[in-house]
C-alpha cells in the first residue's frame, strides 16, 4: 500500500463523510474543514492530500516553513550565527482504516524528496512536526526525531546526513 501513495494540491476539499479517524486527532479532521482553505489561501502552508491508486482518500500532510533558533536544539548548536531553517510537517493524518500499513513513513519519505529538491535552492537542514498526543510523538521519536527543550511536542529532525548521502 504505502508505496502507491498519490498527493495532490488542497484545492478546498472537505474530508469525505465516510472518513474515520481517532478521537484524539479530531482537531485535524477540525483544521482540515475550517482552517485548511485560509492557509493556503494566505501562503501560510500548502497542503496535500492523500490518496492510494485507486483514488481512496488516505488523509492529508501540511507543510509550512520556519526557522528554528541554535539555541533552541537539543543540544544547543554553538557553530555559527545563524538560525536552522526547517520544514513543517504542521499536520498529518492518515484515516485509521489505512494507519499500520506503511503510510506515515511513505509520507515522511515524500517529504525528505521535497527537501531535497527544494535543498537545490534554498537551505533547509531540519525537518520538523508538531505532535498532537503522545502516540505521535512516540511514532517520531521511533524515527529520529528528538523533541525542543521546552516544547516536547516539537520534534526535530536534522537531516544533514541525509542530506550528504550518510543517513
Amino acid at each position: 500500500m504505502s508505496s502507491n501513495l498519490l498527493f495532490f494540491p488542497y484545492k478546498g476539499q472537505k474530508l469525505p463523510k465516510d472518513f474515520k479517524c481517532l478521537p484524539k486527532n479530531e482537531p485535524l479532521v477540525d483544521f482540515f474543514n475550517k482552517s485548511a482553505g485560509k492557509c493556503v489561501k494566505n501562503i501560510v502552508s500548502k497542503i496535500f492530500i492523500i490518496k492510494n491508486e485507486e483514488g481512496a482518500f488516505l488523509g492529508y500532510v501540511a507543510l509550512a516553513l520556519k526557522n528554528i533558533t541554535r539555541n533552541a536544539l537539543n543540544p544547543p548548536k554553538s557553530d555559527g550565527i545563524f538560525d536552522r531553517p526547517a520544514l513543517v510537517i504542521g499536520q498529518l493524518l492518515i484515516g485509521e482504516n489505512f494507519r499500520r500499513q506503511g503510510c506515515g513513513k511513505a509520507v515522511l519519505k515524500w517529504v525528505i524528496a521535497i527537501v531535497r529538491v527544494v535543498g537545490n535552492f534554498v537551505p533547509l537542514r531540519l525537518l520538523v512536526v508538531e505532535a498532537l498526543h503522545d502516540d505521535a510523538k512516540k511514532y517520531y521519536e521511533d524515527r529520529g526525531f528528538k523533541p525542543l527543550p521546552g516544547d516536547p511536542y516539537t520534534l526535530v529532525l536534522d537531516l544533514l546526513k541525509i542530506l550528504e548521502g550518510k543517513g
